[in-house]
């Protein structure tokens, strides 16, 4: 019963999309299992692009099962345009992980280029003035630390050229 209703649904959206149809028509005659606990659907292409449900000695060509935990997972945590995200990446192993840290960095560096923190970075519970503290309010920007005969400072450079010392 669960079958017929699937193919029934799979019908109808298959008669939107003739393209569908013609790729699926490629495979007439074979049938499908999809067994995801409880559920255990067996379908087969009809002429034509179509789904009907499969005869009960029908031997599935292709089994579909839910895919096992992945041993290796990555989670990168972005803002993109204004909202926080997080995205994880899982594979087989570190390699394939890596590669795609390295796809989805590229990726978000063009959807949301670096942006100076709109808030101090968190320095534990000791609240710092603006004297010692390595962040510059008037413009939103991190101070970098600068040593040159025994003075330290901290500065960054502005957009013209020119430097500000967060003062």
């Amino acid at each position: 019963m669960l079958a017929a209703a699937f193919v029934a649904f799979a019908n109808h959206l298959l008669e939107s999309a003739p393209w569908a149809r013609d790729k699926l028509s490629l495979h007439a005659g074979k049938t499908a299992l999809f067994d995801v606990f409880p559920v255990r659907l067996a379908f087969s292409v009809a002429a034509g692009g179509r789904l009907q449900p499969a005869p009960p000695e029908a031997s599935p060509a292709v089994t579909s099962a839910p895919l096992p935990e992945a041993p290796v997972s990555i989670t990168l945590k972005a803002t993109l345009h204004g909202h926080e995200v997080m995205v994880t990446l899982r594979g087989v192993d570190f390699a394939s992980v890596k590669a795609q840290v390295k796809q989805a960095s590229e990726w978000l560096s063009v959807q949301a280029p670096a942006q100076p923190p709109t808030q101090p970075p968190s320095q534990g519970t000791t609240q710092h003035t603006h004297e010692d503290s390595p962040y510059c309010h008037a413009h939103n920007a991190v101070l970098k630390r600068y040593e040159r005969n025994d003075q330290v400072w901290y500065s960054h450079k502005l957009a013209n050229g020119q430097w500000c010392r967060g003062k």
